[in-house]
C-alpha cells in the first residue's frame, strides 16, 4: 500500500493525523529523539521491533524526567501481563479455523501493543502505542492494530490515557506519521 492508501484507509476508523505539537510532550519529544539520534532506523527502514525498541527507550526516559513522581514509569515492547495474568480481549474472528465452529463469534486473543508507558504491577495505564512500517503493511494488519488501540482505551481493565498508531518508513521527513482517535 502507498501512504496516501494508508491514510485514507486509518480515517475509515475514525482515527487522524496528529501533528507533532499536538501529541503529549513526552510522546513529541521521543519521537523527535528518535528521527535525531536514531534517523537511520526510519530512512532505511529498519524492522518495526528495532524502531519501537528505541521509541520506547526516549519515552520512558523523557516520561521519568518530564513527570517524576517518585513511582518509576517503564515504556514496555510486547508487553503482554496485567499484574501476573495475561492480557486478554475479545475480538471478532477473522481465522477460518474459529468460524468453522458454530458457536463462535469471537475470540478472547492474548494481546501485546507495540509500546506501553505504564507503572508495572498498578492500574496505571498511560499510553499504548501500535506502529506499523510503510514498506510491510496490509489493511488487515492496520485494521486489527486500531481495533487495538480503541479497545485499550475503552476497556475497563485497561483503561489508557493515549493511545497512537505510528506509521514509520515514509519517504518525506521525519519520516514517520503520528494518528490519534479523533473522538
Amino acid at each position: 500500500m502507498r501512504a496516501n492508501e494508508v491514510t485514507d484507509y486509518i480515517k475509515r476508523f475514525d482515527f487522524g493525523e496528529c501533528p507533532l505539537e499536538r501529541l503529549p510532550t513526552v510522546l513529541s519529544a521521543a519521537l523527535q529523539e528518535l528521527a535525531n539520534s536514531d534517523g537511520l532506523l526510519l530512512r532505511v527502514p529498519a524492522s518495526e521491533r528495532s524502531i519501537c525498541h528505541r521509541l520506547a527507550i526516549y519515552l520512558e526516559r523523557f516520561q521519568n524526567t518530564i513527570n517524576p513522581s517518585g513511582s518509576e514509569w517503564f515504556a514496555d515492547c510486547e508487553y503482554n501481563l496485567r499484574y501476573d495474568q495475561r492480557k486478554r480481549m475479545h475480538f471478532p474472528i477473522s481465522e477460518p479455523s474459529c468460524s468453522q465452529r458454530h458457536d463462535c463469534r469471537c475470540a478472547k486473543k492474548v494481546i501485546f501493543p507495540d509500546i506501553i508507558l505504564h507503572r508495572r504491577e498498578t492500574t496505571y495505564n498511560e499510553m499504548a502505542i501500535e506502529t506499523k512500517i510503510l514498506t510491510n503493511i496490509t489493511e488487515d494488519d492496520i485494521k486489527k492494530d486500531l481495533q487495538r488501540l480503541v479497545e485499550f482505551q475503552r476497556n475497563e481493565n485497561y483503561n489508557y490515557n493515549y493511545v497512537a498508531f505510528i506509521l514509520f518508513g515514509l519517504s518525506s521527513e521525519p519520516g514517520y506519521k503520528v494518528f490519534t482517535p479523533l473522538n
